[in-house]
C-alpha cells in the first residue's frame, strides 16, 4: 500500500499509472506448473486486467531468470517436498520462457511487455556509482 501511496497524487482526481506489483501476480508458486508449462494461467490473467482497465494502457515488467537458478529458488519457497512434485511433470530442459511469453502474447494482444534478465539487473538498476532509479519514476517514458 505504501508503494501506492508513493506514486499516486492525492490532490488529483484521476489516476495516470498503477503499478502492481507480485511475486505471485500468475499463481502462487505451489502451482507454478501445470503439465509442463511454467506459469500457465499468466495470458489469461492479463487478458482479464485489460477487461478491467479497457481504455488504458497495461504493461508487463518481466524479469525472467536463468532456470538453473529459478527453479531451485521457487522450489524452496514452496510447500512441495519433491521436486518433481513440483514441476508437475515439467522436464527443466524444456522449460523455456519464450512459451510464457508467446501465451501471454496469444491471450493478451494487446498487453505490451518488457522483458529483462534477473541477473543483469545490478546492471540495469545500478551504475555510475548510484542507484540510477531510486523510486518507480524510471518505468515513467
Amino acid at each position: 500500500m505504501a508503494f501506492l501511496d508513493a506514486i499516486m497524487d492525492i490532490d488529483k482526481p484521476e489516476v495516470d499509472r498503477l503499478i502492481l506489483h507480485s511475486r505471485n501476480f500468475f499463481c502462487v508458486l505451489k502451482i507454478t506448473f501445470n503439465k509442463g508449462r511454467i506459469y500457465p494461467l499468466a495470458g489469461s490473467r492479463l487478458a482479464y486486467l485489460t477487461h478491467l482497465f479497457p481504455d488504458d494502457e497495461v504493461e508487463l515488467f518481466l524479469s525472467i531468470r536463468n532456470p538453473v537458478t529459478h527453479l531451485p529458488a521457487m522450489y524452496a519457497a514452496t510447500p512441495h517436498t519433491q521436486f518433481i512434485e513440483f514441476l508437475d511433470g515439467a522436464d527443466p530442459r524444456d522449460i523455456l520462457w519464450s512459451d510464457l511469453i508467446t501465451n501471454i502474447s496469444q491471450e493478451a494482444p494487446n498487453v505490451r511487455i518488457i522483458v529483462w534478465w534477473y541477473e543483469d539487473a545490478p546492471m540495469i538498476f545500478l551504475g555510475g556509482g548510484g542507484i540510477v532509479a531510486r523510486d518507480c519514476r524510471y518505468l515513467c517514458e
